[in-house]
Order: structure tokens, then sequence, then C-alpha cells
């Protein structure tokens, strides 16, 4: 796993890693900007067949969500910004699941006290990206018990007052 947190990490891969030890690109850019670090690495590395290929990437939907194939199973990439820039949940339809990390959590959003957070970013990312699956999809979050869709969506005008 390569985790580029800055612009500047792709000049230095090059030549250093072989292509077929790249698996997952983690960035907090958006997923366009994922999307053109994959190309970089490809054109970086003179990879002949696609990396996005190799790696399953099967579509994009505007620019927030990248559909992935693992297993034969497709999982829904959703940029979900809030806790960090670059979070992202994995929307798995054929299981009824969702992981979202720090995003939303068992009563309300993650936290979003630290310098790159934003609150009014993690509200808008649960309820345009989040709270539009399936009632029923399970929330498998970063920390603590699981909750669903149905049962964290009537709360968010309560989160958005206590503003946490």
């Amino acid at each position: 796993m390569i985790d580029a947190p800055a612009e500047d990490v792709l000049p230095k891969l090059t030549g250093k890693i072989s292509p077929e030890r790249i698996r997952l690109l983690r960035t907090p850019r958006p997923l366009q900007g994922l999307i053109e670090g994959f190309k970089g690495i490809a054109d970086a590395t003179s990879v002949v067949s696609d990396i996005m290929d190799e790696l399953g990437i099967t579509g994009v939907i505007g620019a927030s969500v990248l559909i992935i194939a693992v297993a034969g199973t497709e999982v829904r990439v959703l940029h979900t910004p809030g806790h960090a820039p670059g979070a992202c949940s994995f929307h798995v339809p054929d299981l009824g699941a969702v992981f979202t990390g720090d995003t939303l959590f068992q009563g309300g959003p993650g936290a979003t006290g630290r310098s790159y957070s934003s609150f009014e970013t993690i509200i808008a990312s649960i309820r345009d990206r989040l709270l539009v699956l399936q009632l029923e999809t399970i929330v498998h979050t970063g920390h603590g018990p699981d909750t669903t869709i149905g049962a964290e969506q009537p709360h968010v005008q309560e989160w958005i007052r206590r503003g946490h």
C-alpha cells in the first residue's frame, strides 16, 4: 500500500517501486485526483497495461464515486470528506453494507475538530452520499458498533443543532 498525502510523492516513487507492487494509492485529493494519480503512476513507471484495469476500476460516476471490482464484487468508493479531505466510504451493494471509516458512526458524524476537518463538509457528505443509500444498509463504522442508514437518517438535524 502506498500512502500519498502530498502532491510531490508521485515523482519520488518513479523507478523506486515496481508496477507489480503497486496495489492502492490513498490520497486526500478528490477522486478525480486519485484517478489522475493512477494514470500518473502508470505513465511514470512505463506500465504497458493500464493500472486502472489491473486494479479493477470499472467506472466513475461524477467526481465523487469510483466503481471498482474486488473479487468480482462491485465496490463503490464514495468520496466523503469532512473528517479528512480525502476521506472515502466503501459501499458494497451486494452485501447491503457501507464501510464509513471515520465519517459516520452510530449516533453521529466523525470528529471534525482538526485544522483539516470541516463539520459542514462531513454533514454534506453524510447527507448527500450516505443517507441516500437504502435505509436497511448496514453501516460498518471505523470504531464502535454498527448501525444502519435508517437508524441514523432521522438524526441529521439533531447533529447540526449540537454541532457534532
